[in-house]
């Protein structure tokens, strides 16, 4: 309803996710191209990342003061797994 009212703002806001997308998808790439990251499907991973990184976002707002240690342990989950290297094999 709200995106009705005021279809400007949600037109500017989809190009933002559209962009947000293609950066990510860039960024994937260019890790993999460089051999920091395993190939994956870089459109999917970009979905994925873009949306974890929103979630993160919008509970870090909900709790500010919970920044620091959360940030980071969700940054080590996001780039280093949950597996040990034991479990990984």
């Amino acid at each position: 309803e709200r995106m009705e009212q005021f279809p400007d703002m949600h037109r500017h806001i989809r190009r933002f996710h559209i962009m947000e997308h293609k950066v990510m998808c860039a960024l994937l790439q260019e890790g993999i191209d460089q051999g920091d990251f395993r190939a994956v499907a870089v459109e999917q991973v970009a979905t994925l990342l873009v949306a974890a990184f929103k979630g993160m976002v919008a509970e870090l707002w909900r709790k500010p003061g919970e920044y620091p240690p959360v940030a980071k342990g969700f940054l080590d989950v996001l780039f280093n797994g949950l597996l040990t290297q034991e479990a990984r094999g």
